[in-house]
């Protein structure tokens, strides 16, 4: 009888649940796309961040981006502000805490945009900054701002990069 250990069963166990959750997202997200949902680009985008991310070796941005690349309701909400952006969109724009992947897209779509990300969240900016090093996409072309909130909204504290 042959006994294998406790830890390589988890490991087993726990490769097959990832591997479940891979294939389950990429099979939904076709499904979407065959049905004619709006925005499954964007669920394709996040999928090819992902590998983007893991090999500069961001490997728990690529884990999440490999999962679900886009909060299901955002699908639509980033297809409507994608259609709302001009085609030949250029120049300086104001990013105030979108998800992290609308103003990747945007950027990797249209070479001639820089983005002014502005966020209350430091942990997100940092998220953000690892996925657009890991695609590609060039510092000069974003400048990250992080808003802290004190007391009731009364001081409003701006510090660039």
């Amino acid at each position: 009888m042959c006994y294998m250990n406790t830890k390589v069963i988890d490991s087993l166990r726990w490769r097959l649940s990832k591997l479940c959750k891979w294939t389950l997202a990429r099979v939904s997200l076709l499904l979407a796309k065959l049905l004619g949902l709006k925005g499954t680009s964007f669920g394709w985008f996040g999928f090819w961040c992902g590998r983007s991310c893991r090999k500069a070796g961001y490997l728990d941005l690529a884990g999440e981006l490999s999962i679900t690349p886009v909060s299901c309701v955002r699908y639509l909400e980033f297809d409507f502000a994608w259609s709302s952006l001009p085609l030949n969109l250029e120049g300086n724009c104001l990013d105030i805490s979108s998800p992290r992947l609308f103003s990747a897209y945007v950027l990797k779509n249209h070479p001639g945009v820089r983005i002014e990300m502005v966020n209350p969240d430091s942990a997100d900016l940092s998220g953000t900054k690892k996925l657009l090093d890991g695609i590609g996409i060039s510092a000069d072309r974003v400048r990250y701002m992080l808003i802290n909130c004190r007391g009731r909204m009364k001081h409003l504290i701006i510090s660039g990069r």
